[in-house]
């Protein structure tokens, strides 16, 4: 076409120009992006009126101006190069000035046809080339793969090799969907969990592998997600979280190309019970210090745990250094650690324990030793208890029993040791055998006296009665009123242990409501019987029960509702034959529009729009308001395999005028022989008073001695007032 070859002359650059590589490259994802338009916008096209030539032509030369520059004259395409005498008997335009290009314009991958592929690349610029910054790749995109920093194409859905993906990068406004390596930093060292998130992979994590280290894993659902010889497994990684991740089927990682030039590295550490000696291991290259013959990861670089001595290291490794390495186990030394020269003890003075014995007071140093001191004095003056000493907790004082005076009183008896404690025993008995009579005890002499006590509490032994006096010598009470005013309980008075409520199983009424019935004792306590259930099973009323008379009340509400029917709208609360329930309102307009379905209404499942190609729908070429009213009715097409819908056969639309006198609504408007005159009116008179309009007819006359019966053909209404038995039957329709 001829905008192609205008196209190619305003890009293509003279091979003796000299481009600068960079610019170009910042204008590739543009021209890519335009490339990929010209070939959707002309692929329809057709062939050049003027040249006869495949359309795609325009498309090869402008994606080929990615790559000019003033070095590269092999895909040098201007205007006078697309001729028909170059491309003469050939369907494809591959003239000499494009025989090194290859067509990839389609939808699904914009990358730069001289970018090269993953088997191929051209460059330097093209993809999988290698580089330092952005501006050296045709793209504009420099990204880190496991074999270093490699040239990536921008893309919409595929990429030029399996080894990548199509993915966004960036936030905001500034983002791009570029090619990105599929395996990202999988298996690189690491020691968090960003070392391991590069573009494309940002639920990478780093992969907690214990004494070994931690390494790189990429996200996963499933094993399809990895690569050969990995596995989705679920694992933790260094912070704690259980995570899906790609790891090597054998579980140990190899160091790549970059993680050796880089000489990635991951804490390591070496254990000795519960003892940790943190190290690193490093990938390194072969010949340097550490590195396995031909390169790869380095053993963990680490201590051994042993126990700790004077030398200035934390042997242990628990973050302490030379902690308890002199304790020479002798009280009177102090001892210290100089990495230096050693241990060092030197003398002290101040308590300490010479025998281990804690019957010796006042042990003390004395040039270097623990000197004992003399025996404690283990006498506490208590009469009640036994004095010794014991080496190990010092002074014992045990309790005896053994008997003593506490009180110094003769109205006590048998004052005893007790818990290390002199006792007073119990008062002399001074019980004359009478309730109302006291005896007491005088400390003067020792002896018991004795009187009357009438009007003082006293206890007639009698578990029911209460308010115990003495009366002349005698204890008397009044009767125990055992009433607990439960009507659960029946209440009773025992000889012995005096009143007793048993729970009882008697009707009671537990909360005053009459809408509760049955209330019943049960477990000594008023239980609320059954609630009247005054549930009429209907949305639209709102259902109580009156609590003084117990009625069931249901009172009317005015809502909307929801029938069960999915086929009906704004269904609302109404009467419908005498009841008081929810309403279907009007039916759902199941209509989608589309003239190629069935559109049905479930009540169950609601609006149904089912494909009716090869299938005959109905169809209906007049006004929308006539439809199916008077003679109107619809017709049938069919849904052909293509979308489109055949001719409407057999409907009936609106008459231009209605047929006087056929009883029929011809014009489809709802009225039958409108403006159209009676044709007759007969039957028997009665006394009546007659008035109305027929058509044209005016009928105003007061009938007599008959029974009036007939019809009037035409349009119009009669009104009778009273006294006939019939009148006219109906009017024409």
């Amino acid at each position: 076409m001829r905008n192609q070859r205008h196209i190619r002359t305003l890009y293509a650059a003279p091979p003796t120009t000299t481009t600068s590589r960079g610019r170009l490259r910042r204008l590739a994802p543009a021209l890519g992006l335009l490339s990929a338009l010209l070939a959707l916008g002309l692929s329809g096209c057709g062939s050049d009126p003027e040249t006869s030539k495949d359309t795609a032509v325009g498309v090869d030369s402008f994606i080929s101006l990615a790559d000019t520059n003033g070095g590269d004259t092999a895909d040098t395409d201007t205007a006078t190069t697309d001729t028909g005498t170059a491309d003469a008997g050939s369907g494809d335009d591959t003239g000499a000035a494009d025989s090194g290009e290859s067509s990839d314009t389609t939808a699904g991958d914009t990358t730069a046809a001289d970018s090269g592929d993953a088997g191929n690349p051209v460059c330097p610029g093209g993809f999988d080339c290698a580089c330092s910054e952005n501006d050296d790749c045709d793209s504009g995109y420099c990204i880190e793969t496991p074999a270093g920093k490699k040239c990536t194409v921008v893309c919409v859905n595929s990429c030029p090799s399996d080894d990548y993906k199509c993915v966004v990068t960036g936030s905001g406004g500034d983002t791009a969907t570029i090619c990105v390596n599929k395996l990202g930093n999988l298996c690189n060292p690491c020691n968090d969990n960003n070392e391991c998130q590069t573009a494309g992979h940002g639920d990478a994590r780093c992969i907690d592998q214990g004494a070994n280290g931690a390494f790189c894993g990429t996200g996963c659902t499933q094993d399809s997600n990895c690569t050969a010889g990995h596995i989705c497994k679920e694992i933790k990684d260094v912070a704690g979280q259980s995570v899906k991740q790609c790891v090597p089927t054998t579980g140990a990682c190899e160091c790549s190309g970059v993680a050796i030039s880089k000489e990635l590295s991951t804490k390591c550490f070496k254990s000795e019970g519960d003892a940790k000696c943190i190290g690193k291991r490093t990938c390194l290259a072969d010949g340097k210090p550490g590195a396995p013959a031909g390169g790869g990861l380095s053993a963990c670089l680490a201590d051994v745990p042993v126990a700790e001595t004077c030398d200035g290291k934390d042997n242990d490794c628990d973050g302490e250094i030379d902690e308890n390495t002199c304790d020479d186990k002798l009280d009177c030394t102090l001892d210290s650690c100089v990495p230096a020269s050693g241990c060092k003890h030197s003398n002290k003075s101040g308590p300490c324990d010479a025998d281990g014995s804690a019957c010796t007071d006042k042990d003390s140093c004395a040039d270097g030793k623990c000197v004992a001191g003399p025996l404690l004095a283990c006498d506490d003056k208590n009469p009640c208890t036994k004095d010794s000493c014991d080496a190990k907790s010092g002074c014992q004082y045990a309790a005896t029993q053994a008997p003593c005076n506490a009180d110094d009183n003769d109205c006590t008896v048998g004052d005893a040791c007790t818990e290390g404690k002199c006792t007073p025993g119990s008062s002399k008995a001074c019980d004359p055998g009478k309730p109302c009579v006291t005896g007491t005890c005088s400390i003067v002499t020792g002896g018991c006296k004795y009187s009357v006590s009438n009007g003082f509490t006293c206890n007639d032994g009698d578990p029911c009665t209460k308010a115990d006096t003495c009366v002349d010598e005698a204890c008397k009470g009044t009767p125990l009123d055992c009433d607990d005013n439960n009507p659960c309980t029946s209440d009773v008075c025992d000889a012995k242990v005096g009143c007793k409520n048993t729970a009882n199983t008697d009707k009671c009424d537990a909360d005053g409501d009459a809408c509760t019935a049955n209330d019943a004792c049960k477990d000594g306590k008023c239980v609320t019987g059954v609630k009247t259930d005054c549930d009429d099973k209907e949305a639209c009323t709102a259902d109580s029960c009156d609590t003084k008379t117990g009625s069931c009340l249901n009172k009317q509400l005015t809502q909307s509702c929801d029938d069960g029917d999915a086929c009906t709208t704004s269904d609302a609360c109404a009467d419908k034959a005498g009841k008081w329930t929810c309403v279907g309102g009007k039916a759902k307009d199941c209509a989608d529009t589309l003239a190629c379905t069935i559109d049905t209404c479930d009540p169950k499942t609601g609006c149904k729009n089912e494909s009716a190609i090869g299938k005959a729908v109905a169809c209906y070429t007049g006004p929308a308001k006539t439809r199916k009213i008077g003679v109107c009715k619809d017709g049938t097409q069919t849904c052909k395999l293509d979308g489109t819908l055949s001719p409407c056969s057999g409907e009936v639309t609106p008459a231009a005028k209605e047929v006087c006198g056929d009883s029929k609504d011809n014009t489809c408007d709802g009225q039958t022989d409108e403006s159209c005159a009676p044709t007759a009116i007969y039957g028997r008179l009665a006394s009546a008073s007659v008035s109305g309009t027929v058509g044209k007819l005016q009928l105003r006359s007061t009938l007599g001695a008959s029974v009036v019966a007939g019809e009037a053909k035409g349009a119009g209404k009669i009104a009778v007032n009273s006294g006939f038995y019939a009148w006219l039957s109906g009017l024409l329709k």
